[in-house]
């Protein structure tokens, strides 16, 4: 309630969709656990209200809280460049649509659930870093970076990403949107600047990156 407040009183009485709220709250929590990224004792770690707080005043310049809309076959593309203000962390969460409950009788069901699957890239130059990812079937495992299909969350860290180095963070999604557009909040911290750019209908998982306007901190 205190960051819808703070956020409320910083944006002309707006407040936060429930998926930027959450997006917000676990792009900032402390770590837990004995590994890097999510788990199934800890979650994504313990809530650091400080640090929420803190992103929600430096949003436009050190920091990005957006809400935004994702149509079928669309990939979003959007130039960031990084201060140094902290790792590159990047973290995007929608709510899906309610899905079909199970009636085989399973317990347990490990099929997937997600009714839209979107997906998060980060680009640089020639590589491409992917959210993390938990495996059910071993619960006790690590969380590994790789493609989720699992989660209506997902997150992305630099931890080496050193400042005025420019990336792409790229929103696409797999199959049907269903009941769409598909609301999406994007949370990212570490960036200088913040680029718009048109989003633009597409097949391929390549959209032109265009009318960009950046400014660096």
């Amino acid at each position: 309630i205190l960051l819808q407040e703070y956020y409320n009183q910083l944006n002309s009485g707006a407040f936060m969709r429930s998926a930027t709220l959450k997006a917000l709250a676990i792009a900032t929590t402390d770590e837990a656990g004995t590994d890097l990224g999510p788990d199934y004792v800890y979650g994504w770690g313990l809530l650091n209200t400080e640090r929420a707080a803190t992103l929600i005043k430096l949003n436009g310049t050190k920091s990005l809280i957006s809400e935004r809309t994702l149509a079928q076959g669309e990939v979003y593309n959007l130039l960031v460049t990084t201060s140094g203000f902290g790792p590159l962390k990047v973290t995007i969460c929608w709510t899906d649509p309610e899905g079909v409950p199970n009636v085989t009788g399973i317990i347990n069901n490990r099929a997937p659930k997600l009714v839209n699957d979107l997906d998060l890239k980060i680009i640089k130059n020639t590589d491409t870093f992917l959210p993390w990812k938990l495996n059910p079937e071993a619960p006790a495992a690590a969380a590994s970076k790789g493609d989720n299909i699992l989660d209506n969350v997902e997150q992305i860290e630099i931890t080496d990403s050193a400042p005025g180095q420019s990336y792409i963070i790229r929103i696409s999604h797999k199959g049907a949107i269903t009941k769409g557009p598909q609301n999406y909040s994007i949370v990212a911290s570490g960036v200088g600047g913040i680029a718009y750019c048109a989003s633009t209908a597409s097949s391929t998982a390549d959209s032109r990156i265009d009318k960009v306007s950046l400014s660096n901190i």
